[in-house]
């Protein structure tokens, strides 16, 4: 290990830069050799806060954090797939680098239960990494001499339950403190004086309920409250002028008062989650903050949900959003917010959806709106078509979704309607994924407007589709007709569907088509069943759908085509699929259960 290998991995660490080498340190000091992407969320902003930027917004040093994961990982110093992981041999490395300079206790996972003793607590120490041990209690009139400490984690101790109140009586240079997912019940009284304090970190302490006056701590950066038991917001808040990210998820009765809110001239990013209150707190505490860019917010009323869009509407600051409406809880939002943050802090407007029972008012979307997922929501009286419920409000130009997922939402028998003024507000640039609608019947209504569609669905890139057994046929020729740029279609468990491209009603729009700026060409005569061009597709992929006869009666040319599976569709006929002008269909393999052709079929 010390003569062959090593050494090679020095030199791969000697390679990067200096902010390089610090941040994986960082990484291999505070984990256990792996971390999910709601770790990476939290290793990144302490990393950040510890080296803060006044300069630069949040947002911004958070992305760069992100870019370093990113390069570690092209330096095959980290990998990536469910999970990012550190090798051992380089966790090894990491930690004898930091054993040559003294200056760093690293015994985070290592199964401790006791604080480790006083000779280990020097005055040159300047961080400390203790996460993920097994200490319950550090003992009364532990308080140890440590005048150059900046950077002390405790976090993940989830029985940690007592800190003395001297225990921060000589620490006065430290900026960052994580007690995260600790039994804490109160806090000891010598953190109020640490007048360098940036990042106070509590989030996930649930028997914390009660903060002292945070008055003194006026660098304060980051308060993190999230998951905690208070009920009232801690007094001298207000005096907080550098205070820059606030995280108040899920504290549901949390008493907030919106000019309490109003005082923190420099927030940039808000995460709260006590706007079920019935006055609109989060939209009348926020509109004096011009430095709010990000904003995570939980709502359970439509009404001040709608307040709150109007008042995004009106900012010329906000960037980024993620919103949930309804009765999400806390686990699934903040599934949710660490999709919503990876690839970059807050990389992505998001509205979620979940366990709503439709009024008579409209949701209304706000302008920029990327991604939109709604689960389990009824329909409400005459609420048939997605478009029915939801509004474009202050948009003036069209919404260019990049995810559009909807499940488990009874009644809705379209999607779209194609006739109404929110239609064509939207367009779908990337994925429509339906699952579980029972009562769907179609995409796009029969009587849909072909321009509306047009607008809608000419940009979308991957269908998916599951469990809809009241759709008989998965689109018309008509709808087909507008997605060029499609690349992907999956259908599954759709038991009643006998047609993929199903019969149109009126052909009338089906006539040969040729220009640039078309949304594609048909190259057959014949009005009954002309022969449609997918030009981008690439895989076709249709499961158990023991009804389906044909996937279209006339040809389907789709050149980029590298995949067709038809896996428990006993009843499919040959499809007319072709990948070339000179129309000879695809050479697929007969299966027990359907059809099969490609290069990359799973």
């Amino acid at each position: 290990m010390d003569k062959w290998v090593l050494p090679v991995l020095r030199s791969s660490y000697d390679f990067l830069n200096n902010k390089l080498q610090r941040f994986f340190l960082y990484c291999a000091l505070s984990t256990n050799g792996s971390f999910d992407d709601n770790g990476a969320n939290r290793l990144i902003r302490r990393f950040v806060y510890e080296s803060i930027d006044e300069t630069k917004k949040l947002r911004v040093q958070y992305n760069e954090g992100y870019n370093m994961l990113d390069k570690l990982k092209n330096h095959s110093m980290l990998d990536y797939g469910d999970k990012w992981m550190i090798n051992k041999f380089l966790r090894a490395l990491a930690i004898g680098i930091v054993e040559e300079t003294c200056k760093i206790m690293g015994k985070a996972y290592k199964n401790l239960t006791e604080i480790p003793s006083d000779n280990q607590w020097t005055e040159d120490l300047q961080k400390v990494f203790l996460t993920g041990n097994n200490i319950q209690t550090i003992p009364n009139g532990t308080c140890f001499k440590c005048s150059q400490l900046s950077m002390l984690l405790l976090d993940c101790n989830v029985e940690l339950n007592h800190i003395p109140d001297e225990f921060f009586n000589n620490t006065p240079a430290l900026k960052i403190l994580d007690l995260s997912e600790t039994m804490i019940e109160r806090l000891p009284a010598s953190l109020f004086n640490l007048k360098c304090l940036i990042a106070l970190l509590l989030s996930g302490c649930t028997k914390l309920s009660y903060i002292p006056s945070l008055g003194k701590l006026k660098r304060l950066i980051s308060l993190d409250l999230s998951s905690t038991a208070i009920t009232e917001a801690p007094t001298g808040l207000e005096s907080l002028v550098n205070l820059r990210r606030l995280s108040l998820l899920p504290t549901e009765k949390l008493k907030m008062s919106a000019w309490l809110l109003s005082t923190l001239i420099n927030l940039e990013c808000l995460e709260a989650g006590w706007a079920q209150c019935s006055t609109d707190v989060i939209g009348q505490g926020t509109q004096g903050l011009k430095r709010l860019e990000v904003i995570v917010a939980h709502f359970r009323d439509i009404s001040v949900f709608n307040n709150f869009v109007s008042f995004l509407a009106r900012s010329c600051v906000t960037r980024s959003y993620l919103l949930t409406l309804g009765g999400a809880t806390y686990n699934l939002l903040r599934r949710h917010y660490i999709h919503h943050s990876y690839g970059g802090e807050y990389s992505v407007n998001k509205i979620l959806i979940k366990n709503m029972d439709w009024g008579n008012e409209k949701v209304i979307l706000p302008g920029g709106i990327e991604e939109l997922v709604i689960d389990n929501c009824g329909r409400g009286k005459g609420k048939r078509s997605l478009c029915s419920v939801l509004s474009s409000g202050h948009n003036n130009n069209p919404s260019q979704i990049k995810l559009l997922e909807i499940s488990l939402c009874d009644g809705l028998e379209c999607l779209y309607c194609c006739n109404c003024p929110f239609c064509p507000s939207t367009q779908l640039v990337g994925c429509l994924k339906i699952n579980i609608l029972t009562g769907l019947k179609d995409l796009v209504s029969p009587y849909a407007d072909s321009l509306h569609q047009s607008i809608l669905f000419s940009h979308l890139t991957d269908l998916n589709i599951g469990d809809c057994d009241s759709m008989e046929a998965l689109m018309t020729p008509k709808l087909l007709a507008h997605l060029q740029n499609l690349r992907t279609i999956d259908v599954d468990c759709c038991w009643n569907m006998k047609e993929m491209v199903g019969a149109e009603e009126d052909h009338s729009e089906l006539e040969p088509t040729t220009g640039s700026g078309e949304m594609m060409v048909l190259l057959s005569n014949q009005l009954t069943h002309p022969t449609l061009i997918l030009p981008k597709l690439t895989s076709l992929k249709l499961n158990f759908m023991p009804q389906l006869d044909v996937v279209y009666r006339g040809v389907m040319l789709c050149p980029s085509l590298q995949t067709f599976s038809a896996n428990s569709c006993q009843k499919l006929n040959h499809p007319q699929i072709t990948i070339s002008n000179d129309g000879g269909g695809l050479p697929m393999e007969k299966t027990p259960t359907g059809y099969r052709w490609g290069i990359n079929i799973d």
